[in-house]
C-alpha cells in the first residue's frame, strides 16, 4: 500500500513539474548557486 502511494506522489510531482516547466519555463541557475536547478520540489 505504502509503495503503491509513494509511485503515486513521484507521478504527480513529475506530472507537475512538467507543468510548471512549461509554464514558467526552467531556470538555467539557481540564485544562491551556480549549478543548474535540476528538482524543484515545492512544499
Amino acid at each position: 500500500m505504502m509503495a503503491a502511494a509513494v509511485r503515486g506522489l513521484s507521478a504527480r510531482l513529475r506530472d507537475v513539474s512538467g507543468l510548471l516547466a512549461r509554464r514558467f519555463g526552467r531556470p538555467e541557475i539557481c540564485a544562491h548557486e551556480t549549478e543548474p536547478v535540476r528538482n524543484l520540489v515545492l512544499t
